[in-house]
């Protein structure tokens, strides 16, 4: 009879805890993105696009940009829909958008796998489609295997290779397989990846 009301009472307080962190949670998420964060999230933009402008490779302008990358990285989601605005605008660089595109894999924004979809299909530029195709490959997501199948089938072998790679790195090879099969290049290419070139 002793342990019924040490039960209850432990009942009660885990019943009490759970509704404690449910309105924990709710109050996170109601907070609001406070104005330095933003003034920051667009500065940090701006300084890429102004390195990446004056930058001859995107390895270049991927380290003279990484103040701006750790910063942005280190912000993380609430960045992330300018980020996605940045990468989809054509106006900007395209070292930029390159750029854009790894921080938001680095954040693994789930939010981006339609932008990196998006790109993946209708880009033009070769570089911005194979980043598309290696940040979908980071993203813990079912939704990011259907654009990188997509990949499979681009025009550029390095686009076909990064959506093959992240394919087999999320442990969907099988689903190369046919593909491998008409496409000696890239069975070449992953065969080299394989064997650590």
């Amino acid at each position: 009879m002793k342990k019924a009301p040490l039960v209850i009472f432990f009942f009660v307080f885990i019943i009490g805890f759970w509704v404690w962190f449910q309105r924990v949670i709710k109050t996170q998420r109601e907070i609001p993105v406070k104005k330095e964060v933003i003034c920051e999230i667009k500065r940090r933009i701006e300084e890429i696009d102004k390195i990446a402008k004056n930058s001859e490779n995107p390895e270049r302008a991927i380290k003279e940009s990484k103040k701006a990358i750790f910063q942005l990285t280190f912000i993380g989601s609430p960045g992330a829909s300018y980020l996605i605005k940045s990468s989809l605008d054509k106006k900007k660089h395209r070292f930029a958008r390159v750029i854009y595109l790894q921080v938001l894999a680095a954040i693994e924004s789930k939010e981006a796998i339609s932008c990196f979809a998006l790109i993946l299909k209708n880009e033009p530029d070769y570089l911005l489609r194979m980043q598309s195709a290696i940040s979908l490959s980071m993203i813990k997501d079912e939704r990011v295997i259907q654009p990188l199948k997509e990949g499979l089938f681009d025009k550029e072998m390095v686009v076909k290779v990064a959506s093959a790679t992240g394919l087999i790195k999320m442990g969907k090879k099988n689903l190369i397989d046919d593909v491998i099969k008409n496409d000696k290049g890239l069975r070449i290419y992953l065969e080299k990846w394989q064997n650590g070139f």
